[in-house]
């Protein structure tokens, strides 16, 4: 039984269930503490939040002369790449994660995956943002979006970069409510919709007249993503994309044919990114 008295200078009651911390030197509730055999009373002379700070900085110490694998491979993550967003190649990468990324805003956890045959947006993607990460390889035996085969996925955590692509309307559950971002630079419209392009976007040809036609076609869940597409393309271009047509219960597409698809593929390429085998 804890007796009423002074103990190492620090008085505690029992009565009032309450014993001063020896480090902040605050009233804290017994249960504030944790238990030691090593002090009369039987609990440490820290209070819990005081004791787990301090723990804290025993730990950064020896991270800053020591650092853990996964600190190491943590501290590589370009985690403002998304701050200001003013290059070509950031663009693209914000349209390719529209299309085809996933966050779990929980976790701060940003996930791609494509189909092996896109391998090299992955690496591009782990480069730029991730670098020091594994691509992790699976191969799928169900039919999903990715096939049968075998598909790459690359993941890591920034609560930064998840904060900083939300700004662009990238965030959870982004299929059915994608919008354009209204706070990207105009100049910077092709690579963004070239990047969404290579997500979810297609190249096709069709037959008339003895003539063959090209077709550049995207689609989304988004119905006013594909208007807000729309508006752009002829607001830059002066073409004008048809659509958008329902494509499944859950999808829209719009499409550009002929001598319009060839202008919108090189409007689109304008600044060399991109994947090759989606060129008209």
């Amino acid at each position: 039984m804890l007796t009423v008295g002074n103990q190492n200078g620090r008085w505690y009651n029992p009565l009032m269930e309450e014993k001063i911390c020896h480090k902040c030197e605050k009233p804290r509730p017994l249960s504030e503490f944790y238990a030691s055999k090593q002090h009369k009373d039987g609990l440490n002379p820290w209070c819990k939040s005081c004791y787990s700070d301090a723990g804290k900085i025993r730990y950064e110490k020896r991270c800053l002369k020591n650092p853990p694998s996964f600190r190491r491979i943590c501290d590589q993550i370009h985690h403002t790449y998304f701050s200001v967003v003013d290059q070509p190649l950031q663009a693209y990468l914000l349209g390719l994660l529209a299309a085809d990324g996933n966050i779990l805003e929980r976790f701060s956890r940003i996930t791609m995956e494509l189909s092996v045959k896109d391998y090299e947006l992955l690496t591009l993607v782990r480069d730029e943002l991730a670098p020091g990460y594994s691509i992790r390889k699976r191969v799928r035996k169900e039919p999903t979006r990715f096939g049968t085969g075998a598909s790459g996925t690359v993941t890591f955590t920034s609560r930064q970069m998840v904060a900083d692509l939300a700004r662009f309307n990238i965030g959870p559950k982004k299929t059915l409510t994608m919008r354009w971002p209204l706070n990207l630079p105009m100049n910077l419209a092709p690579a963004y919709l070239l990047g969404y392009f290579d997500g979810d976007g297609f190249i096709t040809s069709y037959v008339a007249s003895n003539h063959t036609y090209a077709v550049w076609g995207l689609t989304s869940g988004s119905i006013e993503f594909l208007n807000d597409v729309i508006s752009i393309v002829k607001e830059q271009t002066g073409i004008t994309i048809r659509g958008p047509y329902r494509k499944s219960s859950q999808s829209f597409v719009i499409r550009a044919y002929g001598t319009r698809a060839v202008a919108i593929d090189q409007w689109l390429h304008a600044d060399g990114l991109g994947l090759s085998r989606k060129r008209v």
